[in-house]
């Protein structure tokens, strides 16, 4: 303290009273100091509280959530998407490189991009009230919109601050037949039990919490489908919805069908072993059918489970939330007949001949989003004509174009994946049907493939000079690349015939020692529809 205040060369009692004064000017300085960093501490302390105050909670179901699922911008109330995703089931996932989130739940497949006011509910563009953004480095939505996203009830307790989320959406009670009884819009969430398409309008039966309901819906609906393992998110009509899928109808105050979606639960593969009503997949799925609930349809034709044999291709068809079995459409490979025998209806002519001679599908093994698959038969003149895509997309017209030939299209849409699914053609005329199936199946692929894993990783730092470079494919339903479109380079050199190729992975080890510093990795190529991929990413050799 000396040092502050010269004193040498004071006399001693001078010299320890300016030292005294000089012990007080600074222990003043000490106190004001401390004084003033607590305060400002226990200011950013206040506002630490003021803005955890500000900050609502979220309770989802009755559970409240931790700290940091809802974040405040600009005086907006933002939720994090996945802590409240995850309390209700749903599966976030978000894709860095197109800015994209899905969340996936039983009835519900949201696609939002950042930025866009707009999301794909179920395969349908839905206007939300604002964007899904990122905040904190966690995708987060407006209040007002994750009820859309999420298909919950979302509300703002303003007394208790908070945030509440309920999975049980409300709905006005609605009579049979689809009446609404209310003045707001309501929705029904049941089972289908029956269809019915032989008068105007179509009428569909469903159960809701094991109440019977009819709903009218008209023709010219366009119903969204979506298959919750991911298979199929399209538009179609009412004509193909299935008894045990899972249907949502919003209606309008007047009772007016405003919005329709068929769920269910479809998967594909090959029969490893069948016994009975069920039977091992290739793929080590189990199906287990019911014997008087279970439909089974073998090489176009009605069958039993006991006819279905070791190697067939099979799609099956089930309740989304039971996972109970109710349409089965199997194929066996090689050899099949591309023609079959009518049966009659009740009350129909006798001695009325149908009959298919021929299916063709184009011999196109893989289409992609925009192409059209183009069908044609031939047969018996002047009946009604429509092919389906094993159990998935079914009805799609055809016209006869002259005597006996018939012709339909399909137009793919994004969100289309089936693997080995069987075509079907039917005709139908005087109280008769008959059906065919093509001898080969179809594969449509509309997501393009990805890159699961690379070596060495992204950004990394390794010490080998020689490192093992690779990248695997992740493709729907592991249906593989394309190994001929497959090429990679290193450091901009095309080091294709070197590397080993296959439908799962690319890989290359360098002949001779790479340079020290980055190195750059390029992977291009397609999958077997021509969806195509490109990646790069780099990583640092380290100097020796």
């Amino acid at each position: 303290m000396g040092t502050d205040l010269k004193t040498r060369g004071l006399p001693r009692r001078q010299a320890m009273h300016a030292q005294g004064q000089c012990r007080q000017v600074c222990e003043s300085r000490v106190v004001r100091n401390f004084i003033s960093r607590g305060l400002r501490a226990l200011t950013v302390t206040a506002a630490a509280f003021a803005l955890a105050a500000a900050t609502p909670a979220v309770v989802v179901d009755g559970v409240r959530l931790g700290p940091g699922s809802t974040l405040v911008v600009r005086g907006k109330v933002y939720v994090a998407l996945r802590p409240v995703g995850r309390a209700l089931g749903a599966d976030v996932s978000y894709d860095g490189k197109a800015h994209r989130v899905t969340v996936t739940t039983v009835l519900r497949q949201v696609i939002l991009r950042m930025g866009d006011p707009v999301a794909l509910v179920n395969g349908e563009p839905e206007q939300l009230d604002a964007s899904a953004q990122i905040v904190n480095h966690q995708v987060a939505l407006p209040l007002r919109a994750l009820s859309a996203a999420l298909g919950a009830d979302v509300r703002y307790d303003d007394k208790a601050r908070q945030v509440v989320v309920s999975s049980k959406v409300s709905s006005a009670p609605i009579a049979q037949g689809g009446r609404a009884q209310s003045s707001a819009a309501s929705t029904l969430e049941g089972t289908i039990t029956s269809v019915r398409l032989d008068e105007p309008p179509p009428t569909v039966q469903m159960t809701v919490n094991g109440v019977p309901y009819n709903v009218s819906v008209p023709e010219q609906t366009r119903v969204s489908f979506r298959d919750t393992h991911g298979g199929l998110t399209q538009t179609g009509q009412v004509s193909q919805v299935r008894p045990g899928d899972t249907l949502i109808v919003t209606l309008g105050p007047s009772g007016a069908v405003v919005s329709v979606a068929d769920i269910y639960a479809g998967f594909n593969g090959t029969i490893a072993s069948a016994a009975g009503t069920s039977m091992v997949l290739t793929n080590g799925k189990v199906v287990i059918g019911d014997a008087t609930d279970t439909s089974v349809t073998l090489n176009a034709r009605q069958a039993s489970f006991a006819e279905l044999k070791s190697g067939d291709l099979v799609t099956v068809r089930a309740d989304p939330r039971t996972g109970k079995v109710r349409d089965i459409v199997a194929l066996t490979p090689g050899g099949i007949a591309t023609s079959a025998t009518a049966t009659a209806r009740p009350g129909s002519q006798a001695g009325t001949s149908l009959r298919i001679e021929a299916v063709n599908d184009g011999n196109v093994r893989g289409l992609r989003q925009g192409q059209l698959l183009h069908v044609s038969a031939m047969g018996t003149p002047g009946a009604r004509a429509w092919f389906d895509l094993s159990n998935f997309i079914v009805g799609n017209p055809m016209r006869e174009v002259r005597s006996g030939r018939y012709e339909g299209e399909y137009a793919v849409q994004a969100g289309t994946n089936i693997l080995g699914a069987p075509l079907i053609v039917r005709l139908d005329k005087d109280g008769q049907s008959v059906q065919a199936q093509a001898s080969e199946p179809v594969d449509i692929i509309t997501t393009p493939p990805a890159i699961k894993d690379t070596a060495p990783a992204p950004s990394s730092r390794v010490n080998n000079p020689r490192p093992n470079i690779y990248a695997t494919f992740s493709t729907p339903g592991d249906a593989g690349m394309d190994v001929g479109s497959l090429r990679i380079a290193v450091n901009g050199k095309d080091v294709t015939a070197q590397a080993a190729r296959t439908p799962q992975f690319v890989a290359y080890y360098p002949p001779s020692e790479l340079s020290p510093g980055p190195a750059t990795v390029e992977i291009r190529g397609s999958d077997a529809a021509g969806n195509a991929v490109t990646f790069q990413w780099s990583f640092v050799i380290a100097q020796r």
